[in-house]
Parts: C-alpha cells; structure tokens; sequence
C-alpha cells in the first residue's frame, strides 16, 4: 500500500488493500483531502481514479494530429448531471473544443492551455463539480505507474 508520486503533477499512485469494484472514491478522496489539510495545512480538491479507470479513458481527439501534450481530460467528483439544461457555448473557445463524458470532460487545446479561456472553472461552475485536469502524457504516465504498483488507485 505505499504511495508513488508522479514528477510533480499533483497526483498519488497507491495500493488500497481491497477490490478496486468497491471502492468508495468520494470517501477517499475526502479522507485524502482531510490529511492534505490537518497534516500540511493545504487544501485542494481531490478527485479519485483507479488504474483501470485510468486505463480506459480514451480521448476523442486522439488521432495523432494532435501531440498528447495538448490533450487534457478534466476528471469531475462527480457525474454531470444528465438533467443539467446548462450548455456551454462551444463557438466561444476556438479552437479549443471539448467533449462532456459521463465524470469526464474531454479537451484539445491545439495551440496549449496557458492562455486558453476553456478552464476547469468553466465546466465548475456551469456543472456544481469539481475538476482536475491532466493531460493525455500524464494519464498515460499514472496508468503506467499504477500497473508497475499492483492494486493501485491513482488520485
């Protein structure tokens, strides 16, 4: 069950010692975000995948014409709510698109996301969630890293 850190990207890889088919993610997160705070005094959203999670996002515009760098996939705390009326005018943020999956937000930013308007706090606010975002590189990274660990969960 130790913890592996990926370069500096904000994420853990860790084993969690039970069936990856059970696992509570908002609760661990919640008691991830608990330690980050009592014992570091820092407070940042925590979002929880596992490996397999990890292992099976697929972005849309993976197509090789874009370099992965520039693909991210904002991971949600939760689902966006399939009622939810609110749309998010895509014309806006050329030529950046993006794709809402079910806990996941798919996006190509062709020339990077530095100065790009398409955050995560757009998809926060028109949805009530919270997102993290990592690009294609990194996923893949994390999936690596967590295959290497055993039953691990990455975060």
């Amino acid at each position: 069950m130790g913890v592996r850190t990926y370069i500096q990207s904000g994420n853990l890889v860790f084993g969690t010692g039970t069936s990856c088919s059970s696992l509570d993610h908002a609760g661990v997160a919640a008691l991830i975000g608990r330690v980050l705070r009592d014992e570091f005094g820092v407070e940042v959203p925590v979002v929880v995948r596992t490996v397999e999670e990890l292992a099976g996002i697929v972005h849309p515009a993976d197509d090789a014409t874009i370099d992965p760098k520039f693909l991210h996939v904002f991971f949600l705390d939760r689902p966006v709510p399939q009622d939810s009326a609110v749309t998010i005018p895509a014309d806006r943020f050329l030529p950046d698109t993006f794709v809402i999956g079910r806990q996941e937000i798919y996006v190509a930013y062709p020339n990077g996301s530095g100065r790009s308007k398409l955050t995560g706090a757009v998809f926060e606010r028109a949805f009530g969630v919270v997102a993290t975002a990592r690009n294609l590189n990194t996923v893949r990274a994390l999936v690596e890293l967590g295959s290497d660990h055993g039953d691990a969960d990455a975060q």
